[in-house]
């Protein structure tokens, strides 16, 4: 038995047959389970690197939602900073301040905007607003407020937060904690002293549209820049929306020019004018506007505008037959002149009449009123100050007189006509030398009635020798009448040394008068065509021997003349109310009030003299006006020159404005290399331009010939459209520019020449970020910026921050401004809905 299995068993193993189907069966499962390792291997791998794609996709997302922080948070450091900067150079008009007081308000202005920004007040300590809560996608509602804001919609939380298929950028803070009315995640806001304020435990989440999140955990940085005030440098050009060296004019009946942002003009003509106007009281922080008209500011049967936040430099400001409401702060080197019927003057805010000259009517500050039914409303002025006396204005028609009592030099400038040379040359003598000039009359509010109590009396004029009064006693007298008192010496003594008696008793002032030589050194004489052409009437008047002399005269003609002063009076101020409160109105000269409310100074009351502060003691706050106009009148020809309210360690000043010279423009513009870079364009006219739709426009137009018989060349003319205003941000040109059509521009246009504005509605409003971006285009071949054609003391600059132990500085980086700390990104991918 034994045997036969072990045959049997030999026989099995050398009998080989299908062996090799099993080996095959074998193989091939071996082969199919490497296949099947590799397959799945290369799966896994293809989906690791997939999920790696889209982790970075992911990662990349919410680096953009931090640029995109960056960004939104560098333009709020920057306005806040170029903001506080402009607003530290103008307090140089309130008071004088050390660099270090100037570097502790810039910080505490800076710090002050970026928290009103962003901050969020609880209890004593701030936070900040990080995002809505509750439905926040496009769809939903925009939100403009906080950290959220700041996301374009690309990346905005899309959809109902909690949904599943909500993709898109969520922000939060460390414990996603939330304000008291549930209506917002905020996080700790830090404010250091030194080194800044910090947004912390800032969370970005991400989440895209296959499910992959990635989370960002940082902190923000807003850095305080470090100051120097050294070397102090003009505001950035882009902050003004309108600089002409000539004149801004606009025709029509009615129409109104609005302008929002700081403007430049060498003079203004207008129907209306809004400076700094603000559609919405309730805008936050609204931004301060300086506005600088370096002559006259013409406004003609229309209004002036200005609001809180304005800031307003002029030389004059005449108004005719229209409304000045002025707010905020106003500084007036010369007149408020209201003219023509009907108007009126409302101050609301502080006005600076700093102008305080006794020589010169052109530098004394002064409120007149030369027209009917005229307005004066100080109710709710804060301050007004009137450092200067109104004057008797000698136009072009009146200087073809020359008085007695006036030099040579003087006929010269005076006498156009031979006819007008040979009657002045028989009734001249050389007795004063001092230039023919405006009458100073003494009164800081003045109505063109109060011209009649400063004429000599006629009783001290053309007495005889006994010193009685003539037929010719009066004032004025016509040429024929003052040839006639020259021919006449028996009876009138010698000429013109007798023609005015100083030592006669003057009646209008009283039983105990006192003589012109009280009051007077000498008398102005004033020469004015008659009515018919056919003569000259000689008015004389009185020079005072100082302010005193004129402020007691005045009293004492006023007391004595009373009831015929406020009836005269009466035609030209049908109100002036002052302050109810104790403001504080400051008058160098004596003034008259006249209005019929009951809560107003009664009529007739006369304003004291160097103003006092309504309901307490007379107290001389006048002292030191001299040292005002010097700080005042320096910023003001600085703005001209350079625009900025300091000319202090400026490089280069190319021009000095000398009377008329218009010299804004040629300090603010490289002539030369502006000619050199409009050359490549057609016409003189050449496009700077980018992808991005900034477009800037740079016009050289040549001088072209005046009318025959001038010396002089004009500007040339260019018209702009509607279709130029909307395209262009910036806009550069040497000539004249006539607006054709259209309602807006909204950059800055800076001109040589006049902007004739179309007969409607127009607005200028500034955009410093357009025309930033503006300034650096260049031509396609990059050989020429923008801004090369600008001089070194005009470029854009910011305060220069300091470098270690060096006495150059640098300009500060706007990039700098923002910074992120402690950053860290999610180890793990993360998959569903943020914490909320």
């Amino acid at each position: 038995m034994f045997k036969k299995l072990k045959k049997s068993w030999a026989n099995l193993i050398s009998n080989n047959s299908g062996l090799s189907i099993v080996t095959v069966i074998v193989a091939i499962g071996f082969v199919l389970i490497i296949v099947s390792i590799l397959m799945t291997t290369a799966t896994i791998n293809f989906k690791m690197k997939n999920v790696n794609v889209y982790t970075k996709e992911s990662f990349y997302s919410a680096e953009q939602v931090l640029d995109e922080l960056r960004a939104g948070l560098t333009q709020v450091a920057s306005e806040a900073l170029s903001s506080s900067y402009k607003e530290i150079l103008t307090t140089y008009t309130i008071e004088d301040m050390s660099p270090e007081q100037k570097n502790e308000q810039l910080r505490g202005a800076y710090y002050l905007k970026l928290i009103d920004r962003l901050g969020y007040a609880d209890g004593s300590n701030y936070k900040y607003k990080v995002m809505p809560t509750g439905s926040v996608g496009n769809n939903t509602g925009a939100f403009d407020e906080g950290l959220y804001s700041y996301l374009k919609n690309s990346t905005r939380w899309n959809e109902t937060y909690g949904a599943e298929n909500a993709f898109g950028a969520f922000l939060r803070s460390k414990g996603g904690t939330m304000n008291s009315t549930q209506d917002f995640y905020v996080g700790e806001m830090v404010v250091t002293p030194n080194n800044g304020i910090f947004l912390k435990d800032l969370i970005v989440y991400y989440r895209d549209q296959n499910g992959v999140v990635s989370e960002i955990k940082t902190d923000i940085h807003l850095v305080y820049p470090g100051f120097s005030f050294s070397n102090p440098s003009m505001p950035e050009i882009s902050s003004y929306t309108l600089i002409t060296d000539t004149l801004l004019k606009q025709k029509g009946t009615n129409t109104e020019t609005v302008i929002c942002g700081d403007s430049y003009a060498y003079a203004v003509s207008t129907t209306g004018v809004k400076l700094n106007y603000k559609p919405s009281s309730t805008a936050v922080n609204p931004k301060t506007d300086t506005h600088i008209i370096a002559t006259n500011f013409d406004v003609v049967n229309g209004s002036i505008t200005t609001y809180d936040t304005t800031r307003l430099w002029a030389d004059d400001i005449i108004a005719k037959s229209s409304d000045v409401t002025l707010s905020g702060y106003s500084y007036i080197k010369d007149d408020m002149n209201l003219k023509g019927q009907d108007s009126s003057f409302t101050l609301q805010g502080y006005y600076y009449g700093y102008g305080n000259s006794l020589a010169d009517s052109q530098e004394s500050s002064a409120i007149l009123v030369n027209g009917s039914n005229t307005k004066i409303d100080l109710e709710y002025a804060k301050s007004l100050t009137l450092a200067g006396r109104a004057y008797i204005g000698l136009g072009q028609s009146v200087r073809k007189g020359i008085s007695p009592y006036k030099s040579a030099e003087a006929k010269a400038k005076g006498a156009t006509s031979e006819s007008d040379q040979a009657l002045l040359e028989s009734i001249r003598e050389t007795k004063n030398s001092s230039p023919l000039r405006d009458v100073y009359i003494g009164s800081s509010v003045a109505a063109k009635s109060d011209q009649l109590m400063y004429l000599v009396p006629g009783e001290c004029i053309a007495n005889d020798l006994s010193g009685t009064t003539t037929s010719l006693s009066k004032n004025p007298l016509t040429d024929e009448e003052l040839q006639a008192i020259k021919n006449d010496s028996a009876t009138y003594g010698a000429f013109p040394a007798n023609l005015i008696n100083k030592e006669r008793e003057i009646s209008k002032l009283g039983p105990t008068a006192n003589t012109l030589n009280f009051y007077i050194n000498d008398v102005e004489e004033v020469v004015v065509k008659s009515k018919t052409g056919s003569t000259h009437l000689h008015y004389f008047y009185l020079s005072f021997k100082s302010d005193e002399m004129a402020n007691q005269f005045f009293a004492s003609y006023y007391g004595h003349n009373k009831s015929s002063v406020d009836a005269y009076m009466q035609q030209y101020i049908s109100a002036f109310t002052l302050p109810v409160d104790s403001h504080v109105i400051v008058m160098s000269g004596p003034s008259i009030a006249n209005t019929p409310d009951a809560d107003s100074v009664a009529t007739g009351d006369i304003i004291a003299p160097v103003g006092k502060e309504k309901g307490s003691d007379e107290t001389d706050i006048a002292d030191g006006f001299d040292l005002e106009f010097d700080k005042y009148n320096t910023q003001f020809i600085a703005y001209q020159t350079v625009l900025s309210p300091s000319v202090d360690n400026l490089e280069t000043v190319v021009y000095d404005r000398d009377g008329d010279n218009k010299a804004l423009f040629d300090n603010l513009i490289d002539t030369e290399m502006f000619k050199e870079v409009c050359s490549f364009g057609a016409g003189g006219r050449i496009e700077f331009t980018d992808g991005k739709n900034n477009h800037a426009l740079l016009i050289h137009k040549p001088l072209v010939s005046g009318d025959l018989g001038k010396e002089k060349q004009e500007l040339a003319d260019v018209t702009l459209d509607a279709g130029d205003l909307n395209k262009y941000s910036l806009i550069i040109a040497d000539c004249n520019i006539k607006i054709a059509s259209g309602s807006k521009f909204e950059g800055t246009m800076l001109v040589k020449g006049q902007i004739e504005l179309p007969n409607s509605n127009f607005e200028f409003k500034a955009n410093q970020n357009k025309v930033n971006e503006c300034m650096a285009l260049a031509t396609d071949d990059e050989v020429y910026q923008v801004m090369d054609v600008f001089r070194d003391v005009s470029r854009m600059s910011r305060p220069a921050k300091k470098t270690g132990g060096s006495k150059e500085s640098e300009p500060i980086k706007t990039t700098e401004l923002v910074q992120f700390n402690n950053w860290t990104r999610s180890a793990d991918v993360e998959m569903g809905m943020p914490e909320p």
